[in-house]
């Protein structure tokens, strides 16, 4: 611009305007300007930690816990969980993609974003005027109907639009493998889901319906280009929604395969967006009308320097992905169509679990197509992910350490934890972890519990490292939040009541209190059980009980012994519990406890 000004405007295209050497100066200064703050404002991005590769985590997963809890057994892998499908690799930027963004966005930039606002805003204009006059019930569960001729004419633009859109995005060409089959036959789309490019493709690909949010139809201007491809709206604030939902997803299932609506149901199953290195747990919506499905994968190949849109936890902004597409020169995607997948057994044709076994199947197919693991994951997770970046100070750390945490493997072995719970928890976590990386120390554990070497009551030192190392499954020196839940969980849900949580918990606070970890307890060891049970009781009871617990009279205690004691005392051991175990499990309680079990509060259930 600066030495070639003559042969870049060799027909002074500026007129009276200003010379042609001059435009190619004011060019040329735009360019430098807009590439250097270009680059001052990425170079931050490439500061921002790189999630663990697969490879590092199966190297870390070679420690085994030689002493783990049955509980953590039962979960699998101490560290196959810590790969977080969540986090997004657009939020870190490598020295290739740097050098791109700031030499292809001052380029590209201008001429994309004003193409790309353009088109929104013509595609908003003919939704609007497409959608004009309807009233709210024609898009509601249960009173929706189709458009009409004129009003599809103008929908059929809008898909055209989508294309222009996914064009100025950077996605110039799209590979479509496969062949969709009649709507007859499938009624329904199942497709994974990467980030916000999906939902546009999908929309050009099939013209279908989705599912969002009502909130969505609200939006000014915009809202309209939600109506025009006749959602299913989910009202959160409605509790009957998610059964309104459902049935119209089945009603409107049915209605397509008879030719009432013209496009087929699109869905994504997932519930929320991955970095595409697993399949996560799949909803039963779009399989509880029992239907054939037809699969559609989605996959964005790129090498190292190049975008990949996944967003998820953490992850760049909206605005930020949207920008990093723009100055992209070229993003591929690759559409696969699979054949139809209809439910068979007998099983998954049933109400309940029908869905769920389908949904499994449909999941295990999608991750032998993409070359990729099925996983526990959920929506929940992503929920605990959102729930951790409220912990400004923690954010990062919280993110490395891992709140995404299989939730529902966890539900499975301690059904009475919800999300609820786990956000409770999270939030103690939180309070208690101190160091920057967000993880829990044993100093700062041990403080929580109150450790006194005096008071029968409290736990010893020696019983508080055997607690952490107990609940440190992955032997790392330090609780992340997947141990730190498993463990405050099972006191939560330890009663009298619920035998085999109980049983679990006994046989934690057995080998707890077995501080050389060699299975069993002398009297010196379960003295110190009996005096925090029975704080009144003399020196002669107190053998006197240990004597009743020594089924084998060998002098010393055995985990079964113990367990089929602890099981007939229900009460007393658990106020016990309640009283040891309360500063980690809840935060309303102090390290400055009473010195009577007795007067404290019982566990909130």
């Amino acid at each position: 611009f600066f030495f070639l000004p003559k042969y870049l405007f060799p027909l002074d295209l500026f007129g009276e305007i200003m010379p042609s050497w001059v435009a190619g100066v004011v060019i040329g200064a735009y360019y430098v300007i807009s590439a250097s703050l270009m680059f001052l404002k990425a170079r931050s991005w490439m500061s921002r930690p790189q999630q663990k590769t697969v490879q590092e985590i199966t190297a870390e997963s070679e420690h085994h816990h030689i002493d783990r809890l049955s509980v953590f057994k039962r979960m699998g892998s101490a560290r196959t969980h810590a790969h977080n499908p969540f986090w997004s690799d657009t939020w870190h930027i490598s020295t290739l993609g740097l050098l791109k963004l700031v030499v292809f966005g001052p380029i590209l930039l201008p001429i994309r974003i004003i193409g790309f606002l353009f088109t929104i805003v013509l595609a908003s204009l003919i939704a609007t005027i497409a959608v004009l006059g309807l009233p709210r019930s024609h898009f509601e569960c249960g009173t929706s109907k189709p458009l009409s001729a004129p009003r599809n004419a103008l929908k059929m633009m809008v898909p055209l639009l989508g294309r222009v859109l996914l064009w100025f995005l950077g996605y110039l060409w799209i590979d479509v493998k496969g062949k969709k089959v009649p709507m007859s036959e499938a009624p329904i789309v199942v497709a994974n889901h990467i980030g916000p490019v999906e939902p546009i493709i999908l929309a050009v690909l099939t013209w279908g319906m989705p599912v969002a949010a009502i909130e969505n139809a609200s939006i000014p201007f915009f809202g309209a280009l939600t109506k025009i491809f006749l959602p299913i709206f989910i009202d959160r604030q409605n509790p009957d929604s998610r059964d309104l939902v459902k049935q119209e997803i089945e009603s409107r299932a049915k209605a397509v395969t008879e030719g009432v609506y013209r496009h087929p149901l699109y869905m994504f199953p997932e519930g929320t967006t991955t970095n595409g290195t697993s399949v996560i747990n799949f909803k039963t919506g779009a399989f509880n009308p029992r239907l054939p499905v037809q699969p559609l994968l989605i996959q964005f190949p790129h090498t190292p320097g190049h975008i990949h849109p996944s967003w998820g936890h953490p992850a760049p902004s909206l605005l930020e992905l949207i920008f990093r597409l723009l100055c992209e020169p070229y993003n591929r995607c690759r559409l696969t169509w699979l054949p139809k997948v209809e439910p068979v057994s007998p099983d998954e044709m049933t109400e309940w679990p029908g869905p769920k076994i389908f949904a499994n199947r449909v999941q295990r197919i999608f991750a032998e197509e993409l070359g990729t693991p099925t996983t526990q994951y959920s929506f929940e997770d992503m929920k605990l992910m959102q729930e951790a970046l409220k912990f400004s100070s923690r954010k990062l750390a919280l993110e490395q350490g891992g709140a995404a945490v299989e939730l529902k493997v966890i539900q499975s072995i301690i059904s009475d934890l919800d999300i609820k719970d786990a956000k409770a928890c999270l939030k103690r976590f939180h309070s208690l972890a101190k160091t920057k990386d967000g993880e829990l120390t044993y100093e700062e554990f041990e403080e929580a519990m109150g450790v006194n070497e005096i008071n029968n009551l409290y736990l010893t030192s020696k019983e508080c490292r055997r607690m952490f190392d107990l609940l440190d499954d992955d032997q790392s020196g330090r609780l992340n939040f997947r141990e730190f839940l498993v463990g405050v969980s099972l006191f939560r849900a330890a009663s009298p009541d619920c035998s085999d949580t109980f049983e679990e918990v006994l046989k934690f606070c057995f080998r707890i209190y077995d501080t050389e970890g060699t299975g069993k307890i002398d009297y010196d060891h379960a003295t110190h059980i009996l005096r925090a049970i029975k704080p009144d009781g003399t020196e002669e009871e107190w053998k006197a009980t240990f004597n009743e617990i020594d089924k084998n009279d060998n002098e010393t205690l055995e985990e079964s012994e113990f367990v089929a004691w602890a099981m007939g005392n229900g009460k007393d051991v658990f106020q016990h519990l309640n009283f040891v175990f309360s500063p980690i499990v809840d935060e309303r309680q102090d390290t400055t406890r009473s010195s009577d079990p007795l007067t404290e509060p019982l566990l909130d259930p």
